[in-house]
């Protein structure tokens, strides 16, 4: 299963989701440059900076500052392990990211992002505690990102490409409710994680990353998406009978039983601009709020 295209409509430029991006791009070409320069130096590197669940306990039973530990739930979501992991990674961070962060604006979505890095972390260490895999990459806190996507835009359509048995007519994807396609994720992360699958990937800080989103996005305080959603075009709706529905009530002929739609006389509480409102808000002044 693999998302290719998110049809929401971003209404100001997610900064610091394309920051994001570009910071682990950095991150990883540097650890490459470390790597192919020096092996046992990278390795070095991967276990001073990712986080070594069996690490922790020590440094609570004697803190020494002058050690990464405690620190390096938040250094280890900027690391990866190979060119797959951070492509795919960065794939899903801008397919959902875009929306959360418009939601919930820049700032707010950092400390979120961020939150949801340390609490998938935190999960992870309830369940492999001893661990002394070095653990690292930024999907605990995509997956917060995520959670919080399924919770408040559960109705978004996400394009998933189909495999090619699947093919039909030369159409290629799927076009999936997002609360389909995230759920299908989380319940095979749930499977993995209880049936102790281990293929290398800390299944329990996506669970514990998506929990978090879940639950910060329904708590979160501001504007509730419905009032911002926009189908895109191509969204699969037939605008066809309405405007032959707006055509025959122009001439005066019958329309079947289907109305053509009346302008909206609601207006822009802050330019009086009239059109399509979000909180009371044109998209233009809606998008210009902090």
């Amino acid at each position: 299963m693999l998302p290719i295209y998110n049809e929401r409509r971003i209404h100001r430029t997610p900064v610091v989701t394309y920051g994001l991006i570009a910071t682990n791009v950095l991150v990883w070409i540097w650890e490459w440059l470390v790597y192919t320069n020096d092996p046992r130096a990278a390795r070095h590197t991967i276990f001073q900076f990712a986080f070594v669940p069996s690490h922790l306990g020590p440094w609570l039973a004697h803190p020494s500052f002058s050690v990464l530990t405690p620190y390096t739930m938040l250094t280890a979501m900027f690391l990866h392990a190979s060119w797959l992991h951070i492509i795919g990674n960065m794939w899903f961070l801008y397919l959902f990211g875009r929306g959360v962060e418009d939601l919930l604006g820049r700032a707010q979505f950092l400390a979120f992002y961020l939150i949801s890095g340390l609490c998938a972390g935190l999960v992870y260490l309830a369940f492999s505690g001893d661990s002394n895999i070095p653990t690292l990459g930024a999907s605990g806190a995509i997956a917060g990102v995520m959670g919080a996507y399924c919770a408040r835009f559960p109705k978004d359509r996400i394009r998933v490409l189909r495999g090619v048995l699947f093919w039909v007519r030369g159409r290629v994807y799927w076009r999936w409710y997002a609360w389909v396609m995230l759920l299908y994720w989380f319940g095979w992360e749930l499977l993995f994680q209880s049936a102790g699958h281990n293929d290398g990937v800390a299944h329990a800080a996506h669970i514990g990353g998506f929990l978090t989103g879940l639950v910060v996005a329904f708590c979160w305080p501001g504007r509730h998406a419905d009032t911002i959603d926009a189908a895109p075009e191509g969204d699969g709706l037939d605008s066809a009978p309405l405007a032959a529905a707006a055509a025959a009530g122009a001439a005066g002929a019958p329309s079947d039983g289907i109305s053509a739609p009346q302008p909206s006389a609601a207006r822009c509480a802050q330019c009086g601009a009239a059109g399509r409102l979000a909180d009371g808000l044109c998209f233009d002044c809606w998008g210009k709020r902090a």
